[in-house]
């Protein structure tokens, strides 16, 4: 007995020494604070919710801070955590912290900063709530999402968050599986610097859905989807309009036609996709095949080679004068760019930012069937500036700046060619003689310019002052009353001959015209186009504009004089820009094959009856002759009739 009892002795001191000795296997610790406000006033029942490192929850009994602003987490191992603070009382703003390290018990102390209310209601077009739409508030300059939290409409659709002072775009959007349907709704450049309330009207739409596929199989990831109303050119606001691992996407959009543009994400070797004309009056299935295309790639330099950055490449068809939608058309840090295009013909146009004061480029004709690489040197430009005022005094605003080579009459490409809110324009030319024409928008009732033959060797400041204009409007008729299209209508001012420089001045499908012209005398010319089937023109001469007039023509024979101002266009060239006057050694030849060598007959009657004897003949010649090379020259061609 007394052996047993000593064993059993030995036994429970052995096993008390262990449990003594044993190390401690997680320490537990308490993660404490205080949450107040700007300045220092505790905030109460504000909701602590605790996050691993990893940003997951961590379940923890429901945490609020008590009338001092305290709160308190017990039981913490060693760790890393999370903590992110709820305010229950609108008016602060919640904040998420993370790295807080627990290797003991920790204070972290909290102030948050003072927000402005944003509320309101979404209903629908019965004035009804409609519940859990969900919004989305994004920083304006960034394009940041806010966090924002309880920012779902409640079951009578109202809401209310708290955001900072700033300047937003705010979305609303329907969400869930089961969600109705209702078409997405933004505003942009939302100045939140009070309280705020923004109630929503949501209609509504159709869930237009499919899926991206490339070529040859495979879905197109990440593929993005624009839809654009066909008639008023304005983006649809289309939530989830990038395709998923699968190449699915489904958007909502009212009942429409639109435009649909299909770009690949960054890296994929195929070609951006347009769809026009769609119209959506249901719920649609829009699958699209995105075809293979070719990189045209390279690195745009200065003339010292130092790579140039967010230099914007355009991509235009040569035949059709279509720009292309190309994404990663800029080119990064190092100069380099690259964008994808199907096989064909086309013009590049290289457009540095006005800053660098570099001039853009462009080269014409670029076959791409094969991958194509373009590296470009821009070259050092002259800053042309100004600023666009009316005669009436004020600026004019977005106005467009053309500017064309004065020897051939072609287009630049220059960047920042419209008048800002000052009137104010800069853009940067390379040195040479130019023609400048200056635009107003047609709703602001000015006059245009065409300032010719500029020649530009250093920077030049341009201040432009428009006149209010006069609209000179009517329709063009045939012989038998029916209207006569693109019919170009010319006015010069009476007595000089100089043109006058008017925008849109051709007649449309009905035959109707509308240019701007300042107070004063002018002889208009109504000039057809060889396709309409009329070989002559008309005019009216001495027109006296003191108001906005109505001026309608017709031409009574079904065909009018062709000749347009004097004669000597035998061979029909194009106009030279002064009055369809185009009088060169082409016109001679022209008319000595005619009349000695059995050529093709004058286009224009008129044009080669040179002296005006209503005969076509040898005389015609010889004044033809003495006047382009005479000395002193011989009598000019007689006006038209």
């Amino acid at each position: 007995m007394s052996g047993q009892k000593m064993i059993k002795k030995v036994y429970v001191i052995v096993v008390s020494l262990f449990i003594f000795t044993a190390p401690t296997v997680s320490a537990q610790f308490v993660l404490s604070g205080t949450v107040t406000d700007s300045s220092l006033v505790p905030l109460s029942a504000v909701q602590v919710l605790l996050y691993d490192a990893l940003g997951n929850p961590i379940g923890i009994p429901s945490t609020l801070t008590n009338a001092s602003g305290f709160y308190s987490i017990a039981g913490l191992p060693t760790g890393t955590y999370g903590l992110e603070f709820v305010p229950s009382v609108q008016g602060h703003l919640g904040e998420t912290f993370t790295g807080i390290s627990v290797v003991g018990n920790t204070t972290f102390d909290v102030m948050l900063a003072a927000g402005y209310n944003l509320t309101g209601f979404v209903r629908d077009d019965l004035g009804q709530g409609i519940f859990d739409i969900d919004l989305n508030v994004y920083e304006q300059a960034t394009g940041i999402k806010l966090v924002t939290s309880g920012d779902n409409t409640d079951i009578n659709g109202f809401y209310h968050i708290t955001v900072p002072p700033g300047e937003y775009r705010i979305r609303y959007r329907p969400v869930g599986l089961f969600a109705d349907p209702w078409v997405p709704v933004e505003f942009s450049n939302v100045v939140i610097a009070s309280d705020t309330a923004i109630d929503v009207t949501m209609f509504l739409g159709y869930e237009v859905s499919g899926t991206i596929s490339q070529f040859g199989g495979g879905p197109s990831v990440n593929a993005d989807l624009d839809f654009t109303n066909s008639s008023t050119g304005i983006l649809q606001v289309t939530p989830g309009d990038n395709t998923d691992g699968t190449g699915f996407y489904s958007v909502i959009l009212p009942l429409g036609t639109y435009d649909v543009n299909v770009t690949p994400q960054a890296g994929d070797p195929f070609v951006p996709l347009d769809d026009y004309g769609v119209i959506i009056s249901g719920a649609t299935t829009l699958d699209y095949i995105l075809q293979p295309g070719f990189y045209i790639s390279g690195t745009v330099t200065n003339s010292l080679f130092n790579p140039i950055q967010t230099v914007d490449i355009d991509v235009v068809d040569s035949l059709t004068g279509v720009k292309l939608v190309t994404s990663g058309d800029k080119t990064d840090a190092s100069g380099f760019y690259q964008v994808i295009v199907p096989s064909g013909t086309y013009n590049l146009i290289y457009q540095p930012q006005v800053a660098t004061g570099l001039a853009p480029a462009q080269f014409f004709g670029v076959v791409v069937s094969a991958d194509y690489n373009q590296d470009v040197v821009l070259a050092d430009g002259l800053f042309l500036s100004g600023i666009m005022q009316k005669a009436s005094g004020g600026p004019i605003v977005n106005s467009d700046i053309d500017v064309k080579i004065a020897a051939t009459g072609v287009k630049i490409p220059i960047v920042g060619d419209k008048t800002d809110a000052s009137g104010a324009f800069t853009v940067v030319v390379e040195p040479g003689t130019y023609n400048v024409e200056f635009e107003p928008l047609t709703a602001d009732y000015l006059t245009a310019l065409r300032l010719t033959n500029l020649t530009f060797t250093t920077d030049t400041l341009l201040n432009i002052t428009l006149d209010t204009g006069l609209v000179l409007s009517g329709t063009v008729l045939d012989n038998g009353g029916s209207p006569v299209s693109n019919v170009e209508v010319i006015a010069t001012y009476t007595g000089t001959n100089d043109t006058v420089y008017t925008l849109f001045n051709n007649t449309d499908l009905v035959g109707q015209y509308s240019i701007y012209l300042p107070v004063g005398n002018f002889d208009v010319y109504y000039k057809t186009d060889t396709l309409s089937g009329f070989i002559d023109s008309t005019e009216v001469l001495n027109y006296s504009m003191t108001t906005n007039s109505v001026l309608n023509v017709s031409f009574g024979s079904g065909q009018p004089s062709c000749c347009i101002v004097i004669r000597g266009n035998i061979d029909g060239g194009p106009d030279d820009g002064t009055l369809g006057v185009s009088l060169d050694i082409s016109d001679l030849v022209y008319l000595v094959s005619y009349t000695f060598g059995g050529g093709v007959a004058p286009p224009c009657f008129e044009e080669a009856d040179i002296n005006g004897s209503g005969e076509i003949d040898i005389s015609d010649m010889v004044q033809l002759v003495s006047y382009m090379f005479g000395n002193p020259s011989g009598p000019a061609p007689v006006a038209c009739p």
